[in-house]
């Protein structure tokens, strides 16, 4: 069975909703940043297992929110956090590589970095560093030798450390 349209299958007027608030943060940002950090999103809780949160998640991780490819591939993963009504080791593999790559591309940047701050020590970083483990032999090479995913494993750093501006 195919994951992918059931996680993509938004009420219509939650999409709605969604995209008013992707349009109305890049209209705020000259179109640059969007990042959705809050737990829950028109009453729908983003951190806790339920189906409609899934849905948001998926949303607005293909929208390119770090925060909610995060918190997408810690839902989908079966061995860490609650038990979410969708799970999937090899969506979450693929959700973990893109967050890992949207946080290494945007750590640097004062935009971003400074909403990541408030997850440094979260328990979503505990459960994306739990995923990073259960998938360090899994990883594409390119996703390993990223510096963040590095100093990650190497250093116990956060993924969601700010890492200053890049020079």
């Amino acid at each position: 069975m195919e994951l992918t349209p059931l996680l993509a299958n938004l009420d219509p007027d939650t999409k709605q909703l969604c995209d008013r608030e992707f349009n109305r943060q890049l209209d705020s940002t000259d179109g640059i940043v969007f990042i959705f950090p809050g737990e829950t999103f028109q009453g729908i809780k983003l951190t806790s297992p339920n189906e409609a949160g899934l849905q948001v998640l998926h949303y607005f991780a293909g929208l390119g929110c770090p925060i909610s490819m995060a918190r997408l591939c810690v839902a989908l993963h079966p061995a860490v956090g609650a038990q979410w009504p969708i799970m999937c080791s090899s969506l979450s593999l693929q959700w973990f590589e893109r967050t890992v790559r949207a946080l290494d591309s945007t750590v640097y940047d004062p935009l971003f970095s400074s909403n990541y701050e408030t997850f440094v020590d979260s328990s979503l970083n505990g459960e994306l560093m739990a995923v990073m483990d259960a998938f360090s032999g899994d990883l594409n090479d390119d996703v390993a030798a990223l510096d963040i995913s590095l100093h990650a494993t190497k250093n116990c750093v956060s993924l969601f450390q700010p890492r200053g501006i890049f020079v």
